[in-house]
């Protein structure tokens, strides 16, 4: 009985697990829609002229 509980809270905590990266990667996912239409980029180039688009 206590292994069968052991067990269904470890799948649960995987399960949460998971969970938390799809959303990591889903708000990855918009903020890099979001970048490229905003500024036609996904990413700001560092280091280099900000009008420089070369």
């Amino acid at each position: 009985m206590k292994k069968k509980k052991l067990e269904q809270r470890k799948s649960k905590e995987e399960n949460n697990f998971f969970e938390r990266l799809k959303d990591k990667l889903n708000n990855y996912k918009k903020k890099l829609r979001y970048n490229a239409i905003t500024h036609k980029t996904p990413y700001k180039k560092k280091g280099k002229n900000k009008r420089d688009d070369g």
